[in-house]
C-alpha cells in the first residue's frame, strides 16, 4: 500500500475512530443536534465523520459502520447547519463519490481515496444513468416521502428538517424504511472503538490514527 501523510490524514480525520481532547471541547461550545440513522441491529461502529468547526459549525458529518471492510454496508449522514459555508454534493455525485473511494480501498490505494462529502478533489459524474424512486422515511418520528438515487449496490437521499439540510449515502442501500433522528448525545460517536475492529485492520487504523492526531492540534 502507498502511504501519503497528507491524504492519509485528510481521510482518516474524515473516518476516525477517535477525537483527541482539544477537538470534543471545541465541540461542546455548539449545541449541535446533528441527524443520525436509527437502525436495528445497529450499524456498528458508528463514529463522528467529521465537523466543520469555524466561528460557527457549518456542518456535521456522523457514519455506521466499517469503511475499510468492502463488504459491509456503510451509511454515511452528513447534516449542513449554514448552506453558506458547506458543501453539499448532489445525490449523482456523493454516490460517484463512494463508488470512487470504494474502488481506491479495493487497491489500497489511500493516496487515491476520496471523501464524499467534499468538493475537492473535483470528480466527474459519469454519464450513466442513475436511478430514483420515492421512498418512505420516518424523519423525528414522521413518516415522509424522498426521493432515493440509486447505482449498483449505492444509494443516496436528502431531505430538509426546518433549516438543516441533510444528506446520507450507503454502500449496500438504506434500510426499508430508514428512520432519522436528531442526536442529542455525541458522546458515543466520539469515543475510540477500535476494539470492535478485526485485530489486522485495528492495527492500520492504530497506524493512521497516530498519523491524524496532529491534525487535531
Amino acid at each position: 500500500m502507498r502511504h501519503n501523510g497528507a491524504m492519509v490524514s485528510k481521510f482518516w480525520v474524515r473516518v476516525s475512530l477517535a477525537m483527541s481532547a482539544r477537538s470534543e471541547s471545541k465541540l461542546r461550545r455548539f449545541d449541535a443536534h446533528p441527524f443520525g440513522l436509527m437502525v436495528t441491529p445497529r450499524l456498528q461502529p458508528a463514529g463522528l465523520g467529521s465537523a466543520s468547526i469555524g466561528p460557527d459549525l457549518s456542518d456535521f458529518k456522523l457514519y455506521y459502520g466499517r469503511p475499510l471492510e468492502l463488504g459491509e454496508s456503510v451509511i454515511e449522514v452528513q447534516t449542513c447547519f449554514d448552506e453558506d459555508d458547506c458543501y453539499v454534493p448532489s445525490l449523482e455525485e456523493a454516490i460517484t463519490r463512494a463508488e470512487e473511494r470504494d474502488a481506491a480501498l479495493r487497491r489500497r490505494d489511500l493516496t487515491q481515496v476520496i471523501e464524499v462529502f467534499a468538493e475537492k478533489p473535483p470528480i466527474q459524474v459519469p454519464g450513466h444513468a442513475f436511478d430514483c424512486a420515492e421512498r418512505a422515511v420516518m424523519i423525528d418520528g414522521t413518516q415522509r416521502s424522498v426521493s432515493v438515487m440509486s447505482h449498483g449496490t449505492y444509494e443516496a437521499l436528502s431531505f430538509r428538517q426546518g433549516s438543516l439540510l441533510v444528506t446520507a449515502v450507503a454502500r449496500f442501500g438504506f434500510p426499508a424504511v430508514p428512520v432519522f433522528q436528531a442526536v442529542d448525545d455525541l458522546e458515543a460517536y466520539a469515543k475510540p472503538s477500535a476494539a470492535t475492529l478485526p485485530s489486522a485492520r485495528r492495527r492500520r487504523w492504530q497506524t493512521c490514527l497516530i498519523i491524524l492526531r496532529g491534525s487535531f492540534a
